[in-house]
């Protein structure tokens, strides 16, 4: 198969991950939103060299190889990609169902927990066997091009030098940041037990949550109130030994993994013993009164003024932890999404940006709700096009009505 048309797959593929950004209801599991951020950004940096391929495969059986091998992921990826919409579909389905009191059951036998363990396998594999593939892309001596054929000179258009540097901007969180700090900073009336002053950043997957928690836990003003700061990625069920240990490695900085929980428990309290601290649980997924109560009375000894901060998509979670006042994020300006997509859509270096991009992007940016997450992939994968006529077939198609 010739690489011009792996070309035209991979833009297909690439251009249905931006559909699934523009939907809530499509990344069904943060970790899967995860790992389909990392699928893109492995398809957007192998795109670039597939012209070139095909002018080079000629006698070069092992390039010729290499293309087969990406014809077989790229079609594992289309199938892959098919299965979390039909996911996404069902979930709607049910939701339908419970709203109108229906006692069908449409794709009965679909399991969400193993679906999630099942799609986070299968992308886990396609992600390796694509940085494979990416690591022999200079074994062939392959150019990366536009799709216009010609050699982009100096710098390549195929990822964002964003994401490549490790720079991402966060744009338009600072009023959220202040008000939560100045939350943190509130004189709490003495400690009664093990009661805990909680904020949880509620909200829909994509709008930010990590990214202002990180914002509130690295400001200068936090590190100086808390004598000690600990984050913990909650990932899972809520466990509370892993809290445990991650408080201890944070201040003494070693192995736990001799230690028996009593063991754990001594330690602990020794470190937290009229300590004011700051603990942040990061995408707490499945809370419950039982395993909530525990960790209150583990941090029992801390000192008045300790704080917890917890990021969720969880509705319940603010009453489990008895916060009256849950902190729901909410989407970006309009202002602040078109700043933050030109951000990840066009080069900063660029003197001038064609009106009509900036048009079609603005009406991108209508469609996104304001979800930093769908304006930084949409943005990207639109980072390689300076084609209006591209631009505009990939709204319609980005913007099209789902099943």
């Amino acid at each position: 198969m010739a690489s011009s048309v792996l070309y035209g797959i991979t833009e297909r593929v690439l251009q249905k991950l931006g559909s699934l950004a523009l939907r809530e209801d499509a990344f069904v599991d943060d970790g899967i939103e995860a790992k389909l951020r990392k699928l893109q950004y492995a398809l957007a940096s192998i795109k670039g060299v597939l012209l070139d391929a095909e002018e080079k495969q000629g006698h070069n059986y092992k390039l010729r190889a290499w293309l087969e091998q990406l014809k077989d992921v790229l079609y594992d990826v289309e199938d892959l990609l098919d299965d979390v919409q039909c996911e996404a579909l069902r979930k709607k389905l049910k939701g339908q169902q419970r709203k109108h009191g229906k006692a069908r059951h449409f794709f009965s036998c679909s399991n969400p927990f193993t679906f999630h363990l099942k799609m986070g396998k299968k992308i886990g594999e396609i992600v390796g066997r694509l940085k494979q593939m990416d690591g022999a892309i200079e074994g062939f001596g392959l150019s990366k091009r536009a799709c216009d054929g010609g050699v982009v000179g100096g710098r390549v258009r195929e990822m964002k030098p964003n994401l490549v540097r490790g720079f991402d901007p966060i744009i338009g969180r600072d009023a959220d940041k202040d008000r939560i700090i100045e939350l943190l900073m509130q004189q709490d009336p003495p400690r009664d037990g093990a009661d805990l002053s909680v904020i949880p950043i509620v909200g829909i997957g994509g709008l930010g949550k990590t990214a202002l928690a990180s914002l509130v836990f690295n400001d200068n003003r936090v590190r100086e109130h808390f004598a000690l700061t600990i984050w913990v990625s909650m990932r899972g069920d809520f466990n509370v030994r892993l809290i445990v240990e991650r408080i201890i490695q944070s201040k003494l900085g070693q192995s736990l993994n001799n230690l028996d929980y009593p063991q754990l428990q001594t330690l602990l309290r020794g470190i937290i013993s009229r300590c004011k601290l700051l603990l942040v649980l990061d995408d707490v997924r499945k809370m419950d009164w039982a395993g909530w109560d525990h960790l209150r009375s583990q941090l029992a000894k801390a000192a008045d003024g300790t704080k917890v901060i917890v990021t969720t998509r969880d509705a319940k979670v603010p009453n489990i932890t008895s916060s009256p006042l849950p902190y729901n994020l909410q989407g970006l300006s309009h202002e602040d999404s078109l700043s933050l997509f030109k951000t990840w859509a066009f080069d900063q270096n660029e003197r001038e940006i064609s009106p009509r991009l900036l048009q079609i992007g603005d009406e991108i940016v209508g469609r996104c709700s304001g979800v930093p997450l769908a304006l930084k992939m949409l943005g990207g994968l639109l980072y390689s096009k300076d084609n209006e006529r591209f631009w505009e077939l990939f709204f319609i198609e980005a913007t099209s009505p789902s099943i």
